[in-house]
């Protein structure tokens, strides 16, 4: 769904700087990524419709969210999962078309209209389980989750999301040692399951 709108702040000394200030913002992507030796990580990309500048700013606050390291983070395809990720990404692309009219310089309205999701990766598998997960290019499953291991309502943080109806785009082999192959596939989906836990209660968003 279209979230609400938000004022995005941006800068960097206040005795020396002004401080943008972006209103009418609204989220265009947001990509759930990790790559080996890395940390998960969330990016979003907005789209604003004015800016004006400001001498202060308001308080920041302070992400105290857990950082998922890449050992803690788990790719799977139909519930299988990766014998040896190396990196893997699901996005979500919402298109906002933005709209003005006469007696003003700024834009009035923004619209989000296409909603899509797309996943890449780059996995690696054994021959029999690589060989079942792509036969005849069925659909199937693409999941990220990531979580601490700590029991719930212990201290347990968690995020997954999960990409269902999925069909490959891009295909390719890319490595094979012993018995384990590598894969660089990328595909779409539509949206399962989008999932939280932060501590003692769970979520979906």
């Amino acid at each position: 769904d279209t979230p609400p709108s938000f004022t995005l702040e941006s800068g960097e000394n206040l005795t020396t700087d002004s401080v943008d200030i972006i209103a009418g913002c609204l989220p265009e992507t947001a990509e759930l990524s990790f790559n080996l030796n890395e940390n998960l990580k969330l990016s979003v990309d907005v789209k604003g419709m004015s800016v004006t500048t400001s001498a202060s700013a308001s308080s920041a606050v302070l992400d105290t969210l857990t950082v998922f390291p890449h050992s803690m983070v788990h790719v799977s395809v139909n519930g299988v999962e990766s014998s040896e990720a190396q990196s893997a990404s699901i996005r979500f692309v919402k298109k906002v078309e933005q709209s003005e009219g006469a007696s003003s310089t700024a834009i009035q309205q923004s619209h989000a209209t296409e909603l899509k999701f797309e996943y890449q990766a780059v996995l690696g598998f054994t021959d029999k389980t690589y060989a079942d997960l792509f036969v005849n290019n069925t659909t199937h499953e693409f999941e990220i989750n990531a979580h601490n291991g700590i029991t719930l309502g212990s201290g347990r943080r968690e995020v997954k999301v999960t990409l269902e109806n999925c069909k490959v785009k891009t295909f390719r082999k890319s490595a094979q040692v012993g018995n384990l192959i590598f894969v660089e596939l990328s595909g779409n989906g539509t949206l399962k399951t989008a999932f939280g836990v932060d501590d003692i209660s769970d979520v979906n968003w």
